[in-house]
C-alpha cells in the first residue's frame, strides 16, 4: 500500500515551476507510453494484422541484474534481421510481478528505443525472487486471443524459489494451456541457471518439443526466422 504525503506548498519562481513542469513529462512519458501501447497490445490481439508476434520477457530480479546488458543488446541487434512491417514486438519485465513495458510492431528508431527500454528496467523491485508463473499465465491468456504465430524468448536465470508448490502448479497449467495453442512456436529460455534447469523443464514439461535453452546466448534473427515456421508448434 502506498502512502500519499501532502507536505506544505513552497513558492518558487516560474522558472523552478517550469522546469519541474517539463521534468515531471519527461519522467512520466515512458510510463504513458506503456499504457498506451497496452491499449493497442488489447486491439492488436483481436484485429491484428501481423503474422508474427515476439513475445520477450527479462527478468530484473537482482540475481539476473549483472545479466540485462547483454539480453537487452540481443534483443536490440534482433531489429536488424527481423522484418519490422511483419513482426509485432511484446516487451515486459518480471521479478516479484509482472510489467508491461512494450507492445508495438519493432520500432524505427533504435536509440529511442533503448533509452526508453532502459529506463523502464533500472527500477529495483523491493521483493526479490522471479514469479515466471506470473508470466506464463499471462502469455498463456493473451496467446489464445492472437492471430498469428508467436516465439517467446524469456531471458532468466530461472532462481524461483519463491514460487512455492502452488507457483510450480501455475507455471505448470499455463504451459498445458500454451501445449494446445499451435500459433505458440518456440519458447527460447536464454540464460537459466544450468542449476535450475531441470526444475524449470518439468514445469513447462507439457510444452518440452517447444523449448530450447540456446548455448550461444540470445537467440538471433536468423533462428527467431525459423522458429515462426516450427512445424512442432502445430
Amino acid at each position: 500500500m502506498t502512502t500519499k504525503h501532502n507536505p506544505t506548498p513552497v513558492k518558487t519562481d516560474n522558472r523552478f515551476a517550469i522546469i519541474g513542469a517539463v521534468l515531471g513529462l519527461v519522467i512520466a512519458l515512458p510510463i504513458c507510453l506503456t499504457r498506451e501501447s497496452r491499449d493497442r497490445h488489447r486491439l492488436h490481439l483481436t484485429e491484428q494484422t501481423s503474422p508474427r508476434v515476439l513475445d520477450v520477457c527479462l527478468d530484473t530480479s537482482i540475481s539476473n541484474r549483472n545479466a540485462l546488458p547483454w539480453e537487452v543488446k540481443g534483443l536490440n541487434q534482433l531489429q536488424d534481421g527481423l522484418d519490422p512491417n511483419e513482426t509485432w514486438l511484446d516487451i515486459s519485465r518480471i521479478d516479484s510481478s509482472l510489467q508491461d513495458l512494450y507492445s508495438d510492431l519493432l520500432p524505427d528508431s533504435s536509440e529511442t528505443f533503448l533509452a526508453n527500454l532502459t529506463a523502464n528496467l533500472k527500477p529495483v523491485s523491493k521483493v526479490d525472487n522471479t514469479y515466471l508463473s506470473l508470466y506464463f499465465t499471462e502469455l498463456a491468456k493473451r496467446a489464445k486471443d492472437c492471430k498469428g504465430n508467436i516465439v517467446v524468448i524469456v531471458a532468466s536465470d530461472a532462481y524461483c524459489e519463491g514460487e512455492g508448490p502452488e507457483g510450480h502448479r501455475k507455471l505448470a497449467e499455463a504451459a498445458r494451456v500454451l501445449a494446445k495453442n499451435p500459433r505458440v512456436k518456440r519458447v527460447f529460455l536464454v540464460g537459466t541457471n544450468p542449476a535450475n534447469r531441470a526444475m524449470i523443464s518439468e514445469d513447462l514439461s507439457a510444452i518440452k518439443d517447444r523449448v530450447l535453452f540456446p548455448e550461444n546466448g540470445f537467440p538471433n534473427a536468423t533462428l527467431i526466422d525459423a522458429s515462426f515456421d516450427n512445424a512442432e508448434g502445430r
